[in-house]
């Protein structure tokens, strides 16, 4: 597993401004990739020459479940709270965001079974089993 310090890219967030949609813009997208090395952060692939996604690692909008596991199928409308948290965020190709035949991450975010999502006081304690 591997572990992303974002402090050193967070201190760029003045830059990024407060639109309601963050992750869309460039400037942030440039300094992500930048920070990335310009790579996928599911895929290592070298994204030079591609379009960067910024993804959403816990997903924004919904969350799909995956066959019988429903480890956080209280969550029907996704983790809406994180969606202009640069924390968030990832740098990806758009073939591990998107969705492609069976592949892409889409809307999939498969935790450990019986993990908590939230403690009594609202802080996140999911332990998810993607990256990170």
């Amino acid at each position: 597993m591997r572990y992303i310090d974002l402090d050193t890219l967070l201190a760029k967030r003045e830059a990024w401004g407060a639109s309601d949609e963050l992750w869309k813009n460039p400037v942030l997208k440039r300094d992500f990739s930048t920070y990335f090395h310009n790579k996928c952060w599911y895929t290592e692939v070298d994204l030079t020459g591609s379009d960067v996604d910024i993804d959403h690692f816990r997903p924004k909008a919904a969350i799909k479940q995956y066959e019988n596991y429903h480890y956080n199928s209280m969550l029907e409308h996704g983790y809406v709270w994180l969606k202009n948290d640069v924390h968030n965020y990832r740098a990806s190709c758009i073939y591990a965001n998107r969705p492609r035949g069976e592949g892409g991450k889409r809307e999939w975010f498969p935790l450990k079974n019986d993990s908590p999502l939230l403690t009594p006081n609202g802080c996140e304690v999911a332990l998810p089993l993607l990256l990170d």
